[in-house]
């Protein structure tokens, strides 16, 4: 879908399990050797989340919201990091791996937040943030390897000119014959 945005009164608030979600990825930070790094889809330090848009918007919206990430935050980081591509995952795929994909719009209309449901990563106990670093690398491992990671041929124009977003794997009601 590369036309308009819906409006707010088209988006459900409720996101179904066959919808597709799309990560920003900016470069060097989420992506080596064309692969997505762990740091993707990593929250920041004491948070459980990490930002999220629904591809319901339409592909060029979330280039269009990926490539404002980047120009807003990518300079400021070390070293600066510019926009690269989307990663897509099903909604159902980051609820069987444990984790949760919720809207919220109030950031802006296409916002998600995808969220790992794991206590924050503190530094106050190193035991236990060794424990809560393991589960979380588990975690995001488990949805890296049910994750599509496309990059933008195109990455400074307007709009996806790459191939459709798409997910990585069928899910297991898709993979299943008819006679099983």
């Amino acid at each position: 879908m590369c036309g308009k945005p819906l409006e707010a009164h088209e988006l459900p608030v409720e996101i179904s399990n066959d919808e597709i979600i799309v990560r920003a990825l900016l470069t060097p930070r989420h992506v080596k050797n064309g692969a997505a790094r762990r740091q993707a889809l990593k929250p920041r330090a004491i948070e459980t989340a990490v930002s999220v848009i629904r591809q319901l918007m339409g592909t060029d919206f979330c280039k269009k919201k990926a490539q404002e990430l980047a120009a807003n935050i990518g300079p400021g980081m070390n070293p600066p990091n510019t926009y690269w591509g989307l990663l897509t995952l099903k909604a159902a795929e980051i609820r069987q791996a444990g984790a949760e994909v919720t809207d919220s719009r109030e950031e802006y209309l296409g916002h998600a937040d995808l969220d790992h449901c794991l206590p924050a990563v503190t530094q106050d106990d190193p035991v236990a943030t060794a424990a809560q670093q393991k589960a979380l690398h588990d975690r995001i491992d488990a949805l890296l390897a049910v994750s599509k990671t496309q990059q933008d041929p195109s990455p400074l124009t307007e709009g996806w000119s790459a191939e459709p977003l798409e997910i990585a794997h069928a899910t297991p009601a898709q993979e299943e014959s008819p006679g099983s």
